[in-house]
């Protein structure tokens, strides 16, 4: 988005509360992507995120997983 010949990013957090922590996991990218899927008969979600090109992902049993919150932010990526 241009906004007064500034480019502006909109960066997206997701955060992961999970059981048995008071603090959420919170991931940052310019894009966030969750997946259902299923291996060997577990649930899971996978958590895949775009920072500055490059996309990693990780796997989160869904019985760990107390609640999601996405957030979307102007700014830069540290």
């Amino acid at each position: 988005m241009l906004i007064k010949d500034k480019l502006v990013q909109y960066i997206m957090e997701l955060h992961i509360y999970l059981k048995g922590k008071d603090e959420p996991t919170i991931f940052k990218g310019e894009r966030i992507d969750t997946l259902d899927i299923e291996l060997q008969g577990k649930k899971y979600k996978q958590i895949r995120y775009f920072r500055k090109g490059i996309s990693k992902s990780q796997y989160i049993s869904v019985d760990l997983i107390k609640k999601m919150k996405a957030i979307e932010n102007e700014g830069d990526i540290k």
